[in-house]
């Protein structure tokens, strides 16, 4: 999977479960947690807020107020890289 593809799911997964954990994360995406705080970089890098809180009930929320659409394409819509 693409590191923009893993980023894209980092998204959908701090969606369905706010407050998740680097580790959980990492589990998730099946990568190391270091892998998924670099994803979770990535995320702010494009002005994506993620928040994050320390300590041992810690985790990855999105910013408040901030939902992102589904980035999911039908399949008689083609993806934007795809020629016909």
């Amino acid at each position: 999977m693409s590191p923009t593809a893993r980023a894209l799911q980092v998204i959908e997964l701090l969606q369905d479960w706010p407050g998740i954990s680097a580790d959980r994360l990492a589990a998730q995406l099946n990568v190391t947690e270091r892998a998924a705080r670099r994803y979770v970089a990535i995320l702010r890098d494009a002005d994506i807020p993620v928040e994050s809180t320390r300590g041992p009930y810690g985790g990855y929320r999105l910013g408040r107020g901030t939902r992102l659409p589904p980035l999911l394409f039908s399949s008689a819509e083609p993806s934007p890289g795809l020629r016909r």
